[in-house]
């Protein structure tokens, strides 16, 4: 499955593409959701830098190792 997300500017474009995506019989799922500049920015920031990535690493990997997980060599 593919899936698109289009931003249409003019309502008038939304709907004489949602007439010919009916016509080729696509699935549509209309969603509507704005989002202001401080949101987005947030979003595609990403999470926080760590300074101490190196040190986080090493734990989460002690951490993972206590597991016994289905096709890994422990």
């Amino acid at each position: 499955m593919t899936r698109i997300v289009l931003e249409i500017p003019k309502e008038e474009d939304k709907d004489l593409l949602l007439d010919l995506l009916h016509r080729f019989g696509v699935r549509i799922i209309e969603e509507s959701r704005v989002m202001d500049g401080d949101t987005a920015a947030y979003i595609l920031g990403g999470l926080p830098a760590r300074d101490d990535f190196d040190d986080f690493a090493q734990g989460f990997e002690a951490a993972r190792k206590d597991r016994d997980m289905p096709d890994r060599i422990n």
